[in-house]
């Protein structure tokens, strides 16, 4: 006799077989990338969760809210707060690897507002699996990206190069706790 599997609770919230979700995750363009999203995120966790058991990190949690950054990291003490974005697909054949670095929605009273601050958080992890395959990282300080022009010259251009395209691009590395440590340099 064959024993019944256990639906998962989402199978039961949605009232649909875990195939059925998974293949309207993959038909919806949008919800596809807000899941991809979202797995990169839990792909950056377990790195976070690897660097914090070496003793790397002193510690780390996620954070869950609209308008905050994704993690907030401890090391030696000193707080900072990290943002995590996809790469974007290849548009052209040997395009430069970018980051679409902007929020998808802004008040229509300040389009301003749609672009990040300088103040909201000290690092950008980029997950390159859009061009690579894999859920791999690089990092940077935020505060070697470049602006806008003023007025709005305190909020980071919606454009980030992920390679030598851009001034900051010898800035990249794989190697977060590298980077973190050039606060301190």
């Amino acid at each position: 006799m064959e024993e019944k599997r256990k639906l998962h609770q989402l199978e039961a919230q949605f009232q649909m077989s875990a195939v059925e979700i998974l293949d309207m995750v993959l038909s919806n363009n949008r919800l596809h990338i807000a899941v991809k999203g979202a797995v990169a995120q839990e792909h950056l966790r377990k790195y976070l969760t690897e660097l914090h058991r070496q003793g790397l990190l002193d510690a780390f949690e996620q954070i869950d809210k609209d308008g905050q950054p994704d993690f907030k990291l401890t090391f030696k003490g000193r707080d900072y707060l990290l943002e995590c974005k996809n790469v974007e697909k290849e548009k052209r054949v040997g395009g430069p690897m970018t980051v679409d670095f902007q929020r998808t929605r802004a008040p229509k009273e300040a389009p301003h507002l749609r672009y990040y601050h300088e103040d909201e958080f000290d690092l950008l992890a980029a997950c390159t699996f859009n061009r690579s395959g894999k859920w791999e990282f690089r990092f940077i300080r935020t505060a070697v990206l470049d602006r806008r022009a003023a007025p709005y010259d305190d909020r980071f251009l919606n454009r980030v190069y992920v390679d030598d395209s851009a001034s900051y691009g010898k800035h990249w590395s794989s190697d977060l706790v590298g980077v973190i440590r050039e606060f301190r340099d």
